[in-house]
């Protein structure tokens, strides 16, 4: 029984990650990637996403959003 059923999850599983497609996986841009930084830190807080860096310099940024996407638009406040 415990068989059956693993082996039936394992089919949904897979069923569901062949109908997605290519664009829709395509589509996340990484926000910790675009931006040139050093110790970047995402935290979730409120309902909102925190992007803290530190710049090559001595430079503490901020950026707030509500989508991690938004969080590649949003302008920077420097907190130190």
């Amino acid at each position: 029984m415990a068989h059956r059923l693993l082996t039936l999850l394992a089919a949904l599983l897979l069923a569901l990650s062949l109908g997605q497609s290519s664009a829709q996986a395509a589509s996340f841009s990484n926000p910790v990637k675009t931006q040139k930084s050093a110790d970047p830190w995402i935290v979730r807080h409120d309902g909102n996403y925190h992007l803290i860096r530190t710049s090559w310099t001595d430079v503490i940024t901020i950026r707030r959003s509500a989508t991690l996407a938004g969080l590649n638009t949003v302008p920077s406040a420097q907190v130190w």
